[in-house]
């Protein structure tokens, strides 16, 4: 999390839709819930807000737009959504293309249809979002990450070369 090293001020948040998430963006909605966070339905009535921005075009392009129409005047987790089939597809780090001072954290999640993919990246873009509500993060690690883990406790650390 380079962007910010503080918190949001509060617990109420507002979800802005900055295109088609076919739904996928529910499942990380619930997570704010489960950790204790509430979401409202104006910008007027939240604390900071969510903005899931999916990748249609270019990423710099797309997260431009999203910010410039979203409401005004409260900080910013900005989820930049991937649409991929793999969980192992790889993401340059989107934070580099925000200039907002809004923006507290810019996160990368990979989805596929209407679903968050289990992957690593997920994980820890959850994992730093946690860090940005203020609550100590738990780590949550995908099964694709246990698949990596589990090979490399496999190798032969004491075989010779």
């Amino acid at each position: 999390m380079a962007e910010a090293e503080t918190t949001v001020p509060g617990r109420n948040f507002c979800v802005h839709l900055a295109g088609k998430t076919n739904d996928a963006h529910h499942a990380f909605v619930e997570k704010f819930k489960d950790v204790g966070q509430t979401e409202v339905r104006s910008p007027e009535e939240s604390d900071y807000i969510l903005v899931f921005c999916p990748i249609a075009s270019r990423v710099g392009t797309d997260i431009s737009e999203a910010l410039d129409h979203m409401p005004g005047g409260k900080p910013v987790i900005l989820v930049v959504m991937h649409h991929t089939f793999s969980p192992d597809h790889v993401v340059a780090p989107s934070m580099r293309q925000v200039n907002n001072q809004a923006v507290l954290l810019t996160v990368d999640c990979l989805f596929y249809e209407g679903n968050l993919l289990k992957c690593n990246c997920n994980d820890i873009a959850w994992y730093d979002v946690q860090k940005v509500l203020g609550i100590p993060p738990q780590v949550h690690t995908s099964q694709c990450f246990k698949n990596h883990l589990n090979k490399l406790s496999k190798c032969d650390y004491n075989h010779e070369l």
